[in-house]
């Protein structure tokens, strides 16, 4: 779903831009201790841009060493995140369609579940995140989610005719590669890897080669050729279905391959590829709308953020992904 996948990275851009201008408006004189910004005389504190500047670290495994300006720069677009969020969660306001209780519930419920209640706690422990903040950003990207999908979805319509060029102008992208299906036997030994083998192409059982060849690990792959290792390729090609590859060595130790099928490549018909090609479609569909929307709302928005997060070369400004 898009709203899993959000790339807006245009409207964002058009944020920086707007925002990160030497404008009149875009010096911060502070109300409250800690705010870095205000959006329609909402504030954003420095407490929320830590937040959210430290879940994009962790999810991009980590912060090296950053000179000043970039991280003059690096908080300056969780500051553009956290102001698009802002404006979303305000319109919502406005329409009497903001998440509800309810809906914040719900939503935490579903993610509590893959934890228990000390693989939780440490969870927010590990990302130095307190209970509080957290819940504020579920209620952001519950916002954003919502907000899509009631107020940007509906003046999307994809219809069959756009499918049908798409599919015809970019018939390369649903070409379906050469595959391979076979079971690979792999092993310390030589002997017991060749030997495994040959019992299952006697056999077929799985369950008794392990009883017997408990040292020889066995595994079945299905697999587009073009991801498979040189060798494994190597052997594959010299075999018909049913037959075993002699042991060959590869990665440390013996292996042994029978082809259990091999699969020319095709193209996708339509029927398997206009479900795909909707999906792009309308992403990238909403993609528009959204940032003409922010875009507009931006024009008419008062918008107030701190000097200490304005770059000295706003146009240069890189923008990450939300």
């Amino acid at each position: 779903m898009f709203a899993e996948k959000r790339k807006i990275l245009l409207s964002l851009l058009l944020l920086s831009i707007s925002v990160f201008s030497g404008c009149d408006n875009s010096l911060l004189a502070q109300k409250t201790p800690g705010e870095v910004a205000r959006v329609n005389g909402s504030p954003i504190t420095l407490k929320q841009l830590n937040a959210m500047r430290d879940s994009m670290l962790t999810s991009q495994g980590g912060e090296q060493m950053l000179a000043l300006e970039a991280v003059r720069q690096s908080y300056g677009r969780q500051l553009a995140n956290l102001i698009v969020q802002e404006l979303v969660i305000q319109q919502l306001g406005k329409k009497n369609m903001g998440v509800t209780p309810e809906e914040l519930a719900a939503e935490e419920a579903l993610v509590r579940a893959d934890y228990n209640q000390e693989d939780f706690e440490r969870f927010l422990l590990e990302e130095s995140i307190d209970l509080e903040t957290w819940r504020e950003m579920l209620l952001r990207r519950v916002s954003m989610n919502k907000f899509l999908a009631t107020q940007i979805r509906p003046q999307v319509e994809i219809t069959p005719e756009e499918a049908e060029h798409y599919y015809i102008i970019h018939q390369s992208e649903f070409e379906l590669p050469e595959r391979y299906g076979f079971m690979r036997f792999s092993g310390a030994g030589k002997d017991g890897v060749g030997g495994a083998a040959k019992r299952y192409q006697q056999i077929f059982s799985v369950t008794d080669v392990r009883e017997n060849y408990p040292e020889v690990q066995l595994h079945t792959v299905r697999m587009a050729k073009e991801r498979l290792a040189p060798e494994f390729i190597s052997a594959l090609e010299k075999l018909k279905v049913g037959q075993i590859s002699p042991v060959f060595a590869y990665g440390g130790e013996y292996v042994v391959l029978l082809l259990t099928s091999r699969e020319a490549g095709t193209l996708m018909n339509r029927a398997e590829a206009f479900p795909l090609i909707e999906n792009m479609l309308l992403e990238e569909k909403m993609q528009g709308v959204f940032s003409e929307w922010l875009e507009k709302t931006l024009s008419k928005a008062d918008i107030s953020v701190s000097a200490h997060l304005i770059t000295k070369n706003p146009a240069d400004q890189p923008v990450s992904q939300p």
